[in-house]
């Protein structure tokens, strides 16, 4: 953990590093779990004493048991993990290892759009294809091109899948404990908590986008590293702009989105041709759900990058100006720049990330 600080720290960082960052997230998400999560329990037990763990579900709190025998002994050692919590851990792990996975595609997604709204009526018509953008990319920036801000979003990806996660989970617990959601169904609530978890993260992805999209769409060399490139935004645009240029396109991106990501996820898992996939499982329905929650709102995306992609020297158009704006340059399929690497990448990204939570929340209850 201390190496990989040192790592998002340094100004040097390549593209080498970046994927070694990803590869080190994937082989120790046990060490690193253990450590944030069982500090000491281990340690603290001399070798001569047998342990033994299980999860037991008590009112939705899972329990970790410990059975420690010596001397002819029991002494029974629990641990309560709230779902919260766990879903904290492993949605930031899963966060940050999916969204790295699947970085190269996001990059192509934020070029497609800032090259179309850069273009001339003519030009904008045709569009702008993948092959296109990956030639030009590796034409002019090489592969540490496709790699942007990746350190940034593997890093705010963490903190917002976990907050997404936890605040799931957290607004389902609540939602049981009060009379106005316990008498809705089970798919109503958790079609209420994950649109509550949506509006939540928008305050927090909204100014880590900010710093994503100007590091993707920005040629090489332009910002040393991705808080050189907050520094010069907070500097033109002041704190306010930083944390808030685009929120409203973002509120109406993110809220629906994670309505339908973790709806559709819970009743792809609940399908027996899913299940019988065993592990694999939350691959597929990771995939699958994260391909719907994105067709719907993309739009919004293409208005939103449109919208943030500025240091902010002047002033933020409305949402409404910019979707104007756009369609006046290439008609409806203006919205849609991007979504053949979008989908790949929603793909990618939402199948490592649920396979990645599972394992990890196995891990936290077994």
């Amino acid at each position: 953990l201390g190496g990989w600080s040192r790592l998002l720290s340094s100004k040097r960082r390549t593209m080498k590093a970046n994927l070694m960052l990803l590869l080190a997230s994937a082989l120790f998400l046990p060490e690193a779990i253990q450590a944030l999560c069982l500090p000491g329990y281990i340690s603290s037990i001399s070798s001569s004493t047998s342990i033994s763990m299980k999860t037991n579900h008590i009112g939705g709190l899972p329990r970790i048991h410990r059975e420690a025998r010596k001397k002819g002994c029991v002494q029974t050692i629990r641990m309560a993990i709230p779902p919260a919590l766990a879903a904290l851990v492993a949605g930031s792990l899963g966060g940050a290892v999916g969204v790295g996975a699947a970085f190269p595609f996001d990059t192509l997604k934020t070029k497609a759009q800032v090259y179309s709204f850069g273009q001339g009526k003519e030009d904008q018509a045709r569009g702008v294809g993948m092959k296109q953008i990956i030639i030009q990319v590796l034409k002019t920036e090489g592969l540490g091109g496709f790699y942007g801000g990746v350190s940034t979003m593997m890093v705010g990806q963490a903190f917002i899948k976990a907050v997404a996660f936890s605040a799931n989970s957290a607004a389902l617990d609540a939602e049981k404990m009060t009379s106005m959601f316990a008498s809705l169904s089970p798919l109503a609530q958790l079609t209420c908590a994950a649109l509550f978890s949506g509006f939540v993260t928008s305050f927090l992805v909204n100014p880590i986008e900010r710093i994503k999209i100007m590091c993707q769409a920005a040629e090489k060399g332009t910002y040393k590293s991705e808080l050189e490139c907050a520094r010069i935004i907070i500097g033109s645009d002041g704190i306010k702009g930083f944390l808030f240029r685009g929120l409203g396109p973002t509120i109406l991106r993110e809220t629906p989105s994670y309505g339908i990501y973790f709806v559709i996820y819970s009743q792809l898992m609940n399908q027996q041709v899913i299940q019988g996939l065993g592990m694999f499982a939350p691959l597929l329905a990771g995939a699958l759900s994260g391909c719907a929650c994105w067709l719907p709102v993309y739009p919004m995306d293409v208005i939103k990058t449109t919208i943030q992609n500025t240091d902010g020297k002047t002033r933020a158009p409305t949402t409404i100006e910019t979707a104007y704006e756009l369609y006046t340059r290439g008609g409806i399929g203006v919205f849609f720049d991007g979504i053949e690497s979008k989908m790949l990448r929603a793909a990618t990204n939402h199948a490592v990330t649920f396979f990645v939570y599972d394992t990890v929340m196995n891990f936290l209850q077994t």
